[in-house]
């Protein structure tokens, strides 16, 4: 059942992509990530490594990469075919798959733009259409566990290496990602949510929060320190100190509110 603050409204089920687009979706995440260990994948490797991810957490979350653009038969996703159909582009950057319980329901791929093409709007993250709306690292929510929820993949990735035992990090994809009844109803059972969305100047990353806080009773608002919680960890700030800090704020204050 919903909590309170989220039944006035609408949402979808959450339900995973086909079997024909999961099972082509695994076979070329594999071969892209065999090539994040290459020559080809050398550099994308290192700006990983930039990130402060280490090598067992980026091999633990299937992390790949695709080294040129390529545009596949939509047929081969299991995706409606026509004369004015596109066929799926699969652009050249980091692989991230997005792998709840047995199923494959998302792929991100983090393109490598400048600051040009963000500022005329381009996407940094595209990913094969009939992908599902989900929340990565669900299966990480578990009872009595506080939860870290954050927008980006990276972010949650973060987290998972540097305080895996104190919250389970889960990241919506994008400001209005998650929206589904079992994530939401995943967190409800949480102790807390931490809601660490970025720090964005427009402030999207707070209009992203405070719908999560009408939706969670169990949810605060938790900023990061910097722009976001990987920005805070490549600058040397303790994310795991940071999120210990962010669990007591959280439980007093919903303490405070019963």
């Amino acid at each position: 059942m919903l909590p309170d603050g989220a039944r006035n409204t609408a949402f979808e089920l959450a339900t995973p992509p086909s079997s024909v687009w999961q099972e082509h979706g695994a076979a070329w995440a594999a071969g892209c990530q065999a090539h994040l260990g290459q020559r080809e994948g050398s550099r994308a490797l290192a700006y990983l490594h930039g990130r402060g991810l280490h090598d067992d957490t980026i091999q633990a979350h299937g992390i790949g990469y695709q080294p040129k653009d390529i545009y596949e038969d939509r047929a081969l996703w299991g995706l409606p075919t026509g004369p004015e159909a596109k066929a799926v582009w699969l652009p050249r950057g980091i692989v991230i798959p997005w792998q709840i319980g047995d199923g494959l329901w998302r792929i991100n791929i983090r393109r490598p733009v400048t600051a040009q093409q963000i500022e005329a709007g381009e996407p940094k993250y595209i990913g094969p259409p009939g992908f599902a709306n989900a929340l990565y690292n669900a299966d990480a929510v578990a009872e009595g566990k506080p939860v870290l929820l954050v927008e980006g993949e990276i972010d949650a990735m973060t987290a998972i290496q540097e305080a895996p035992d104190l919250v389970a990090p889960v990241a919506t994809g994008s400001t209005a990602g998650g929206r589904r009844e079992p994530w939401i109803c995943r967190l409800a059972a949480a102790p807390c949510v931490l809601l660490a969305f970025d720090c964005d100047t427009n402030g999207a990353g707070d209009s992203a929060a405070a719908w999560w806080l009408q939706a969670l009773p169990n949810a605060v608002r938790w900023r990061p320190l910097l722009h976001d919680v990987n920005a805070m960890h490549v600058r040397g700030v303790s994310v795991r100190t940071w999120a210990a800090a962010g669990i007591d704020y959280a439980l007093q204050t919903i303490n405070a509110r019963r």
